[in-house]
């Protein structure tokens, strides 16, 4: 377990107390995490664990563009985006046994549970969640039978285990691979209408696809 830390950063005993390699904070202004370790080799380590050859730096090269051979998920002043949290501590926990050298404020475990797992504070809502056919709250089972002879949409087990782990493993967060034609679109109706319905009918979405294509 990570113990709890102010965010005085005014000395290296503060920032590094006692025991303590890592230290993690997060930075309102540019709304990120940062990374700090007591020894220069041990950052270096874990941003080098972090990083890829950049493959597109020889042609840029040809054409005159510097750019870098590496890139890093971490940045030289340690900072990273938040969602790499898990996959950081996770690194650390492999490479150094547990997390007890890990030093994290009060205040940034606060925002990594607002964060990155939204629905975590409301784990007793999450036991409202349905995975069911979105006609069914609206009474149009049977309409649908006598006007179409269709019977309601009912969920994949594929499309249901990916709801099951937005909800209860992922607490509202969560990256979600399905082919083409896999019904991405019914997982992401279905999530919108029991946020919608057990937490606030008042939250608006926002829906980012890559082309004007998908904009149907």
């Amino acid at each position: 377990m990570l113990e709890e830390y102010s965010d005085d950063l005014s000395n290296e005993a503060t920032v590094f107390p006692e025991g303590k390699l890592f230290r993690i904070c997060f930075d309102s202004s540019v709304g990120e995490l940062r990374i700090m370790a007591k020894h220069f080799s041990a950052f270096d380590e874990l941003r080098n664990a972090f990083s890829e050859a950049n493959g597109g730096a020889f042609f840029a090269s040809r054409y005159g563009y510097k750019c870098a051979s590496t890139l890093y998920a971490i940045n030289k002043f340690g900072y990273f985006l938040p969602g790499l949290l898990f996959e950081i501590l996770q690194w650390i926990k492999l490479n150094y046994s547990d997390l007890s050298c890990v030093a994290m404020s009060e205040r940034c475990k606060k925002y990594v549970l607002d964060y990155l797992t939204p629905l975590k504070k409301n784990e007793s809502i999450l036991k409202s969640m349905q995975i069911a056919n979105l006609a069914e709250d609206l009474g149009r089972n049977n309409e649908l039978r006598r006007t179409h002879e269709k019977d309601p949409f009912e969920y994949r087990d594929y499309q249901k285990e990916s709801l099951e782990f937005l909800f209860k493993k992922g607490f509202g967060r969560g990256l979600i691979e399905v082919p083409t034609a896999g019904g991405k679109s019914f997982i992401l109706a279905n999530f919108i209408w029991n946020i919608h319905k057990n937490i606030d009918k008042n939250y608006r979405y926002m829906i980012l696809v890559p082309n004007t294509q998908l904009v149907v």
